[in-house]
């Protein structure tokens, strides 16, 4: 039996997000992503016709992406309490419903999206392919700013797609494009990746 000591790998290495650079993670592969938190309707609000409009809006919004593409909706679900707001002025019943929750725990919903525009030549990518056997470590599609240009179009198409769906004034899903400091985070907040790594949406 040996006592070999294997080497260790910390997790940047195996990390296979490169940098995050103008509001887009870049991954070591040269894939670029654009992420977005989604506010969606409160269950049990919407009716079966609403829902129907949500599912054929999102299949029209997928159909407008360029080819390698990866859409990636991801939901949290975390337990927390119910933190009421006393300090707005209310009406007495207002005011009792607040008391009557306050702390009361509760599954928080949060929602992320991610759009993913990765290169055509990587299915070519073998194992045997690694950086020194590549003519080009970055591919030249991910190069071209016509291209790139052309998916931030389209990403826009989708998120104007989905918010299209329900009262002008009032659509059933809201979209926010996460900056550089919420993917990376800042000395004072915790970005998307920290809480990701450590399972806590907390700041």
């Amino acid at each position: 039996m040996s006592n070999k000591v294997l080497p260790s790998a910390s997790l940047e290495s195996k990390q296979p997000i490169y940098k995050v650079e103008k509001d887009c993670l870049i991954s070591k592969n040269a894939d670029v992503t654009v992420a977005f938190r989604l506010e969606l309707p409160e269950i049990f609000t919407l009716s079966r016709e609403d829902y129907a409009q949500l599912q054929s809006a999102f299949v029209k919004a997928v159909r407008l992406l360029p080819d390698h593409c990866v859409v990636h909706k991801q939901d949290w679900y975390v337990e927390d309490g119910y933190a009421p707001g006393f300090e707005a002025e209310r009406t007495l019943l207002s005011s009792a419903y607040e008391r009557h929750f306050n702390e009361r725990p509760f599954l928080n919903h949060f929602c992320y999206l991610f759009i993913t525009k990765c290169s055509s030549e990587r299915p070519d990518w073998g194992s045997t392919a690694g950086l020194l056997a590549r003519r080009h470590i970055v591919p030249r599609e991910m190069l071209d700013a016509k291209v790139l240009e052309s998916f931030f179009d389209n990403v826009g198409q989708f998120v104007r797609t989905l918010e299209g769906v329900g009262p002008t004034n009032a659509p059933y899903i809201k979209s926010h494009r996460l900056t550089s400091d919420e993917l990376a985070g800042t000395e004072l907040a915790a970005g998307l990746l920290e809480k990701y790594l450590a399972l806590d949406l907390s700041d």
